[in-house]
């Protein structure tokens, strides 16, 4: 009997002490969280001006251009890999290991280089297909890309043998671009060689995907140093707008800008309306962070939520899976997303305070300040290239060669 009542005793101890850190710790999250929104309030008040300034400058750019033309599913998810996932057999985008190895190794000068390429017998033909077509739409039936509802966060769905979504190879069409502008310059057809690779960078933009808007984005860069590598050899590049390196990172900050609108922290009265480059994209990414932690902060954030709801019902954004992940509301992500989640935060206190939540998430009293904490330190600093010197071009996305 007594043995028991020290069990019951130690029980009810360990209980108390659970509740009690959880007490603690909800507490220092609110804190931060409150934090986070006041550093977002001062940050927006200073940057917003100018993120405004370049949806104006950037609204008519080539980029967004709208083509009333078919699905380009039919070409290119025959020629590009799907990742993460093994390489499709043999050369299906026209472009042998030799030469993107030679454009590898060129690195910032592969425009310029002296050296030669034999690119006049590259299968690029497919190219000349892109420009009549409108949108590349990933989550068209049949896609090998179309699995999971949430392209965004790993494994919302809770399949820990398959913790990626998969989305295009979009690394492998770098080179292909640089061939073909390469090729054009050789053939003397470069402006057929600029309009087919601008359709390829258009239509990388409109998969609606933040990964495929930044692809995007790098891929005008690529086109910027292509051009001013035919200013230095006197070359008239004769392609409508043509990009310069300001343009670029105009371009660049823009587009990883995007998702800023369309999260929970408090944004500008009316922003989302501005925005424009990448709109699609960033709606997606900024829905996906929401949705992960809906069950979280549905009640003490409400309004956001109605917010997003209205802008995810009235866009003309395709967004298929994420509209079907959007309407459950009662999904919460899984502890193989949730461990994820906390290994990638930057700081250790944060992980551990991450890893901890796991548990404390379960109490009523704590959910919404482990929600409050996930989404101030799951956001990345949307405004960073704001914040950052504007007289360097940024670095390319991490995947860009």
């Amino acid at each position: 009997m007594k043995f028991i009542v020290a069990l019951m005793l130690l029980a009810g101890l360990g209980i108390v002490a659970v509740i009690g850190g959880g007490a603690v710790v909800t507490h220092q999250l609110r804190s931060q969280w409150e934090g986070t929104r006041q550093a977002r309030a001062a940050e927006l008040a200073t940057i917003v001006p100018r993120y405004r300034a370049d949806q104006e400058d950037l609204k008519d750019h080539w980029l967004f251009a709208t083509v009333d033309g078919p699905d380009a599913s039919s070409v290119l998810t025959a020629r590009v890999s799907v990742w993460p996932g093994p390489d499709l057999p043999g050369t299906p985008l026209g472009v042998p290991a030799d030469v993107v190895e030679a454009l590898r190794t060129r690195g910032a000068d592969w425009a310029s280089s002296a050296a030669p390429l034999d690119l006049d017998e590259l299968e690029l033909g497919w190219l000349a297909e892109l420009p009549r077509f409108g949108v590349w739409d990933i989550e068209a039936e049949g896609s090998p890309m179309n699995v999971r509802p949430v392209d965004w966060w790993p494994n919302l769905t809770g399949a820990p043998s398959e913790p990626d979504n998969p989305v295009p190879g979009f690394v492998g069409l770098f080179p292909v671009q640089k061939a073909r502008l390469l090729q054009g310059l050789a053939r003397g057809d470069l402006p057929a060689a600029f309009a087919e690779t601008r359709a390829l960078a258009r239509l990388c933009a409109s998969t609606e995907l933040y990964i495929g808007a930044l692809v995007a984005a790098a891929m005008v860069r690529v086109e910027g140093q292509f051009i001013e590598a035919l200013q230095a050899r006197g070359i008239d590049a004769g392609v409508p707008e043509p990009t310069t390196s300001a343009l670029a990172e105009q371009l660049h900050r823009a587009t990883w800008a995007a998702p800023a609108a369309f999260q929970l922290l408090p944004s500008v009265e009316g922003l989302e309306d501005d925005v424009v480059v990448a709109r699609c994209a960033g709606l997606a990414e900024g829905l996906a962070v929401a949705a992960f932690l809906r069950v979280l902060l549905s009640d003490q954030e409400a309004a956001s939520y109605a917010r997003l709801d209205g802008l995810l019902t009235s866009s003309r954004c395709r967004l298929k899976n994420l509209r079907a992940a959007w309407r459950d509301r009662t999904a919460e992500p899984s502890p193989w997303t949730l461990t994820e989640v906390c290994r990638n935060m930057v700081s250790d206190d944060h992980r551990g305070v991450c890893h901890a939540s796991r548990l404390w998430r379960r109490l009523p009293f704590a959910r919404s300040a482990v929600g409050e904490f996930m989404q101030s330190n799951m956001a990345p600093e949307w405004f960073r290239f704001y914040a950052a010197s504007t007289t360097s071009v940024p670095p390319p996305p991490p995947s860009t060669p």
